[in-house]
């Protein structure tokens, strides 16, 4: 009985071991964040559409603007 208990724990230390090994040949998971999306135009549109009672499911993203923005001032 003692035996097996030990087989057991030991197979079940193994086992865990293994299921915790990095293991180089899993692709890395992307991160949601995006730096081209355009989260405060969301927050506002989002925020604006709860206000009047309307739900916002975002599928596309909007980007921010890529073009070059005009020098301020005068």
């Amino acid at each position: 009985m003692r035996k097996s208990l030990a087989l057991l724990c030991s197979a079940l230390a193994l086992a865990l071991a293994g299921c915790a090994t990095g293991g180089g040949s899993k692709p890395v998971a992307k991160s949601g964040f995006d730096d081209n999306t355009d989260y405060v135009k969301m927050t506002q549109i989002t925020r604006d559409a709860l206000i009047r009672g309307y739900r916002i499911v975002w599928i596309h993203a909007p980007q921010k603007d890529s073009r070059p923005q005009p020098p301020s001032g005068g």
